[in-house]
């Protein structure tokens, strides 16, 4: 099943991971920085909201940053509802606090799990993806590696030169069904492993092998300050 053009979006609930410390940003909480008149965390949102059926957007925050979010959320958003909740020591802990509330919702099928700091992801690549995670099964966002990869020796000199051809770098949104992903998290909380990301948490832990969706938009992480400059060129 695809998503028709204009046809709002009412089995997926958006699982926004905003619970970070931003300590590379080096300004305070960069889903707070102004991005051409909207801060971070509102830009993707005010993308999305367009394409999701109202009251399906849940954000995981820093419990000491909720009331910010909330009153920053009003001010931007006044019209569009949004669930919160709190995020845990880690990411995972967060995004799983998250499925929590959307496992409340009801007819949500899928989960879309993305990066508060990713604020450029335009609503045609939202529901390729969706549509990808649809057919497949599972997918999330990708990007061809452009540069030539190298593996550190301990010495930090160069240790081999890796084949970028079959390498992608991960993004988000990833999009999964909600109730295996559920599954697949509960069994990373309990292994007490470190994970990166919600694919791989899959391919872990359950038989889902998400697709990978390649391309060329610009679908960027706000990570430094220099990152916030808005122009929509993507460069790998």
């Amino acid at each position: 099943m695809s998503t028709s053009p204009g046809e709002l979006v009412t089995d997926t609930a958006l699982i926004v991971a905003a619970a970070g410390s931003s300590r590379r940003f080096q300004l305070g909480n960069k889903l707070f920085a102004m991005l051409d008149g909207f801060p971070v965390f509102v830009y993707c949102l005010r993308t999305l909201s367009k394409v999701l059926a109202p009251g399906r957007i849940i954000l995981a925050v820093n419990p000491t940053d909720e009331s910010r979010f909330r009153e920053t959320a009003h001010r931007y958003l006044p019209d569009i509802p949004l669930i919160f909740v709190h995020g845990g020591e880690t990411r995972c802990h967060s995004v799983r606090n998250a499925l929590a509330a959307a496992m409340k919702l009801p007819g949500i099928r899928f989960a879309a799990v993305h990066d508060a700091a990713r604020p450029f992801l335009s609503e045609s690549l939202f529901l390729d993806c969706l549509d990808a995670a649809r057919k497949y099964g599972g997918a999330l966002l990708c990007h061809r590696i452009s540069d030539t990869v190298k593996r550190i020796a301990p010495d930090g000199t160069s240790a081999e030169t890796i084949d970028r051809e079959p390498l992608r770098g991960a993004e988000t949104p990833q999009i999964f069904p909600l109730e295996p992903l559920c599954r697949a998290y509960d069994c990373a909380l309990a292994s007490g492993g470190s994970f990166t990301d919600d694919a791989q948490i899959m391919e872990r832990f359950s038989s889902i092998r998400p697709y990978l969706l390649e391309h060329r938009e610009n679908n960027r992480k706000i990570t430094y300050a220099e990152d916030l400059r808005s122009d929509r060129s993507y460069t790998a």
